[in-house]
This record gives C-alpha cells, structure tokens and sequence, in this order.
C-alpha cells in the first residue's frame, strides 16, 4: 500500500523535475554528496491504520501516511528558493495526484556543511482510504 503511494507522489514530483531537480526515494544508498543540485528527496515514514469503516462490506481502513520531502541544492543558493519550490511547485505537484496535505511543517532552510547543501524538509501526513483489494485514495 505504501509503496504504490510513495510511488505516485514520486511520479508527480518528477513531471516538475525542471523546477524540482532530480527526485529520489529515502535510502537509496547514494551519499546526498551524489545527488544532483538541485535534487528532491522523498522519506518514507510511518503508516498508522485506523479501525475499519462499519458496514463497508469491502473492508475499508482509515489511514494516516507520514513522509517527508527535502528540497536540496547549492550551498549559496537563497533559502527563499527552496520555499518557492516547495509551496509553488512541490506541494501542487501532489495535491494534483489527491494527495490531501492535512498537516506539515516546514522550518526556515539551512546550509548543511555535511552535506555541501542547502536543505528545506517538510514534513507531512496524508489522510486517505485503504480497501482489501489493495487500492488506495488519498
């Protein structure tokens, strides 16, 4: 269930990869060094399930998903950039796939020496229905 989500919100971030960058998936194993500039990185995060839905006849479960998306790029890029793509671009780009964004947070972003990268991450969950024949809305 949550891979096919994952994959989707990735799929709509990547049709805005001309103002996103590249997009890749949470631990993938390349170091953040490797990845372009600028480049989006999705994080998985934890699914929480609710009681399912009286009377549904086709078993549908209430569902929370969390993740994370960071924006990266180069150090001397202005912050203001990054929440531009994140609020212009980003969040759009999943709204059009149903994601419903019912919660986040979005601290101002910082370079990173670590990482040779300035970074914005918002943090988000998603509300949507989980049925027993493995479809998923949001």
């Amino acid at each position: 269930m949550f891979s096919e989500l994952l994959s989707a919100l990735r799929a709509a971030l990547m049709e805005e990869s001309g103002v996103l960058g590249r997009v890749y998936e949470g631990f993938d194993g390349l170091p953040v060094s490797e990845k372009a500039a600028p480049a989006c990185v999705l994080l998985p995060g934890d699914v929480r399930l609710q009681s399912p839905i009286p009377d549904s006849g086709d078993g549908v479960v209430p569902f929370e998903a969390r993740f994370a998306l960071v924006l990266l790029d180069a150090p001397d890029t202005p912050g203001s950039v990054l929440q531009d793509r994140l609020f212009d671009t980003a969040i759009p780009a999943l709204q059009a796939v149903g994601a419903q964004l019912f919660s986040g947070s979005c601290p101002l972003p910082k370079a990173d020496p670590l990482l040779g990268r300035i970074a914005l991450r918002g943090e988000f969950v998603l509300r949507g229905l989980y049925t027993a024949s493995q479809e998923v809305s949001a």
